[in-house]
């Protein structure tokens, strides 16, 4: 069921999935006590990210065996309004409907809400089940502003605003030496009704 992403659709040769994501998302950071707005750029950097780290026993195959992450990209709801004039097929509920506008696949997923950005996922090969591995822990979303700090808005106009996202790579570095790796081990922040307050290592 739709949740961060509230759309989603894939080309007709299923070569690449665009989700549309929901807007008015924040995460919660309660060690500063502050929001940061999610939109398209954090999702694409979480999957990125997940990918570039590459921790020992880690679940990020699940995206690097079929997603391109440094081939996909975010997009305006404007330019998703071009790629759907060529026409993509929505799959929900078990049925599978093509639109050619932004308000005929909102129409599907019964969405009237705001929006905050698309991600155009660069699939390696059509992969249907794709949707079930992004519901997955590794595709968890984290704001790009949080895991970056004071590099963020560097790492934000160097990539073009998720139109380039190899350019990302200046900023993590793969394994647990990641100093966003280090900081989100520690100190989680997220997007649902919960938040850790408080935890004790090892118990």
């Amino acid at each position: 069921e739709p949740e961060l992403a509230v759309a989603w659709a894939f080309t007709k040769d299923g070569d690449e999935l665009y989700l549309v994501i929901r807007g008015g998302v924040v995460a919660y950071d309660p060690w500063n006590k502050k929001t940061y707005p999610v939109d398209a750029t954090d999702v694409l950097f979480s999957l990125w990210r997940a990918v570039r780290l590459n921790l020992p026993g880690g679940a990020q195959w699940m995206i690097d065996s079929f997603i391109d992450v440094n081939a996909s990209q975010v997009l305006s709801e404007s330019e998703f309004e071009q790629v759907l004039s060529e026409g993509l097929v929505a799959v929900y509920h078990g049925k599978s409907v093509e639109v050619v506008s932004m308000s005929e696949l909102l129409g599907v997923f019964n969405y009237a809400g705001t929006t905050a950005g698309v991600v155009k996922l660069k699939m390696k090969f059509p992969y249907a089940p794709i949707l079930h591995i992004l519901t997955t822990g590794i595709a968890s979303v984290i704001p790009m502003e949080y895991a970056l700090g004071d590099k963020y808005e560097a790492a934000l106009a160097e990539s073009n605003y998720g139109k380039n996202p190899s350019a990302w790579a200046k900023y993590v570095i793969p394994g647990e030496e990641d100093p966003s790796y280090r900081l989100l081990k520690d100190k989680p922040v997220s997007t649902g009704p919960y938040y850790v307050a408080d935890y004790r290592e090892g118990s």
